[in-house]
C-alpha cells in the first residue's frame, strides 16, 4: 500500500461522522471491502493519542499488523502499539526489529566443532590426535588434526534452528586431499546476559533482571523487555532464555558494539516485547468480524478503561470456526453502529467481478467512489481469467507480466502456505526478490519465514488469502484458482478485493473455481478458457 493512501483528505460524510465522533465513545463501524476501515481504526487512534498515551491496536493477522504499523509511522505515531490477536492475548506490545545475543562457537581441545551436512547427513569433526582431516579457515591450515564422527542431528535442525552458523570460509580435505563436499558449520553457546534489537539501523541494548516484579522495583524508571521466540528454536535458546519469562531492562550501548562481530549472534524469531497496561484507555479492533462475541465480553472489555472502537465488514468473515457477523457483534454489545457509504479501494472494473463472488450477491457499484466514480473500463483493465498448462506457467506469466509492464505494488495471492513457498522459490530462482510469509512446515520444528516490508512496492508480495486480509495493493495476481484448491468462498473473495488497480486470476486444472460462475462473462477478459472448464451454468453474454 502506497504511503499516500495512509492520508485521508476529503472526507465524505459517512467518514466524517467517524472522524468527529468523541474518542471516549464505543463505537461500532461498518464497511465494504475498500470503504477505509483500517485508514479511519488508525485515525481513531490519532485522536485517542491527543488525550493518552494508553491506545492501541488489536488486529487479527501478523501480515495486517505489519501493514497497519507501517501506517501509524506514517502518521507519526507509536508503531509498536500494535498487536496481533496471539501477541495481544500472551504478550502485550512487540518491539520491531532484529533481536540478537552473544555466543561463543563449541571447541574441542581450543578448536572450533565444525559439522558438515553431506548427501542429508550430519557429520562432526573435532579435532583429535586419532584424526586425519585437515581443517583451513581462509586457506590457512588449522594446527593439528581432525576426526570425523557421525551424528544423529537432522540437518534440517542444523540449517533452521539458528544455534549452528554456515561458515563459507572452511575448507576440511581428507588425507588423500580430497575436499568435503557439503555445507559446513560451527555451533555457538550463547549467553544469556543481554541482549540487543537493531531497529532501522540503530542498537539498543538490554541487560538480565531477577524477574518483571524485581526490575519495576529496582529499576522504576527503565524500559523493561521480555524474550519470546515465534517459532520453534534450538534447545539452547529455550534452556537460555525460556519463553516469556526472561526480562531485561534497557542500557546505554556499549562503545564499539558492532553486530557484524563474530561473537554477535541473531536469535532466530526473537520477539522483544514489552507489557502492555492492566488497562487500555483506548483500544481499537480492526478486522472486528474475526472475533467471537466471547472475545470482545471476556478478553477485551476487561482490559478498556475509556472505550473500545471496532472496525469490520461481516462480507469478509472467513474462519469457519471462529468470528461474528456485525450485526451479532453490535446486538451483542449494543453500541452505536455507524456505516461507511463509499468504496473508494475497487474500481468499479474490478467491483462488477467481485461483488458477484459472494452469494447471495451484493452492490459495490452503487456506491463506489473510486476516482470519483470515474473507475470503470476503459479507465481501469477489466480482471483477466487464465488458463494455463501448469503452476509454473501461471507463475511464469505473473513474472514476464510484472518485468515486461514494470509492476510495482504488487501481490500475489494464494490458497495455502505451501503454495506461498512454492512461489517465493519459483521467483527466487528465476532472478526476481519477493517479500513473503509463511511457515516451513505444519509440524514443529518449523520457522516463519516473513520478509515483509510494506515500506517497499518494488518487491511482489506473496501471502495467502487469508494473510491478506485488511491488505490493499495496485496489482493483484490470484494464481492456483482451480476448483478443488479454493478453500472457501469468503476467503476467494478477500483475495480478489485487494486490488486497487488491476486484477488478474489463473488457473491450470481442468476446472476453474465455481465463485466465479455466477460472475458476467461481460465483464472480464477470458484468455484460452474453454467452456468446459466453468462449474454450472454461467450468465449470458449480453
Amino acid at each position: 500500500m502506497r504511503l499516500e493512501k495512509w492520508f485521508i483528505s476529503n472526507l465524505d460524510d459517512s467518514q466524517r461522522q467517524i472522524i468527529i465522533r468523541d474518542p471516549n465513545e464505543n463505537l461500532i463501524v461498518q464497511g465494504s471491502a475498500g470503504s477505509g476501515k483500517t485508514n479511519l481504526a488508525i485515525h481513531r487512534a490519532v485522536q485517542a493519542s491527543a488525550f493518552s498515551d494508553s491506545y492501541a491496536l488489536v488486529v487479527y493477522t501478523m501480515a495486517l499488523k505489519r501493514m497497519v504499523a507501517y501506517g501509524l509511522e506514517a502518521l507519526d505515531l507509536d508503531k509498536e502499539r500494535i498487536a496481533y490477536d496471539w501477541a495481544w492475548e500472551h504478550r502485550g506490545f512487540d518491539l520491531i526489529g532484529d533481536v540478537y545475543c552473544r555466543g561463543n562457537i563449541r571447541t574441542a581441545n581450543s578448536h572450533p566443532i565444525y559439522y558438515l551436512i553431506q548427501n542429508e547427513k550430519v557429520y562432526k569433526f573435532e579435532n583429535s590426535k586419532l584424526g586425519n582431516y585437515i581443517v583451513s579457515v581462509d586457506s590457512v591450515k588449522i594446527d593439528g588434526k581432525f576426526r570425523r564422527l557421525e551424528t544423529g542431528i537432522s540437518p534440517s535442525f542444523v540449517r533452521d534452528m539458528g544455534s549452528y552458523s554456515i561458515c563459507t570460509n572452511v575448507k576440511i580435505v581428507d588425507e588423500t586431499n580430497s575436499t568435503q563436499q557439503g555445507e559446513i558449520y560451527y555451533f555457538i553457546e550463547i549467553s544469556n546476559k543481554n541482549v540487543f534489537i537493531v531497529q532501522n539501523g540503530v542498537i539498543r541494548q538490554f541487560e538480565k533482571v531477577q524477574s518483571f516484579d524485581q526490575g519495576k522495583k529496582d529499576y522504576p524508571n527503565d524500559l523493561l523487555v521480555c524474550i519470546d521466540f515465534a517459532d520453534w528454536v534450538a534447545d539452547t535458546y529455550y534452556r537460555n532464555f525460556g519463553r516469556r519469562v526472561s526480562w531485561f531492562r534497557e542500557i546505554p550501548v556499549e562503545s564499539g558494539i558492532d553486530i557484524t562481530d563474530s561473537e554477535m549472534v541473531l536469535i532466530p524469531s526473537g520477539t522483544l516485547f514489552r507489557k502492555a497496561e492492566g488497562k487500555i484507555d483506548y483500544l481499537i479492533v480492526d478486522e472486528a468480524q474475526d472475533f467471537d462475541v466471547s472475545d470482545y465480553r471476556h478478553r477485551f472489555l476487561p482490559k478498556v478503561n475509556k472505550s473500545i472502537s471496532l472496525f469490520g465488514d461481516s462480507a469478509q468473515k472467513i474462519y469457519n470456526n471462529r468470528g461474528a457477523s456485525m450485526d451479532a457483534i453490535t446486538a451483542a454489545l449494543r453500541y452505536r453502529r455507524l456505516f461507511l457509504k463509499y468504496n473508494y479501494r475497487l474500481p468499479k472494473s474490478i467491483a462488477k467481478v467481485a461483488q458477484d463472488i459472494v452469494y447471495p450477491s451484493i452492490d459495490l457499484l452503487s456506491d463506489n467512489m473510486k476516482d470519483g466514480g470515474n473507475s470503470d473500463y476503459p479507465q481501469y483493465p477489466k480482471p483477466v481469467i487464465q488458463k494455463l498448462d501448469s503452476k509454473d506457467k501461471e507463475l511464469e506469466a505473473i513474472l514476464n507480466k510484472i518485468r515486461l509492464e514494470d509492476l510495482d505494488d504488487v501481490a500475489i495471492l494464494v490458497p495455502l502456505e505451501s503454495d506461498v513457498k512454492y512461489v517465493h522459490q519459483f521467483f527466487s530462482k528465476n532472478g526476481m526478490q519477493t517479500q513473503v510469509l509463511y511457515r516451513t512446515g505444519k509440524n514443529p520444528p518449523y520457522r516463519t519465514i516473513n520478509t515483509l516490508d510494506f515500506t517497499n512496492n518494488d518487491l511482489p508480495c506473496i501471502l495467502t488469502y487469508h494473510a491478506a486480509k485488511g491488505t490493499e495493493f495496485d496489482n493483484v495476481f490470484v494464481p492456483f484458482a482451480n476448483d478443488a484448491d479454493i478453500p472457501d468462498r469468503s476467503a476467494f473473495y478477500v483475495a480478489c478485493t485487494r486490488a486497487s488497480h488491476s486484477l488478474t486470476i489463473s488457473f491450470s486444472a481442468k476446472k476453474i473455481t465455481k465463485y466465479l460462475t455466477n460472475v458476467n462473462p461481460d465483464t472480464v477478459v477470458e484468455r484460452n478458457v474453454p467452456d468446459d472448464a466453468w462449474v454450472g451454468k454461467r450468465p449470458n453474454k449480453k
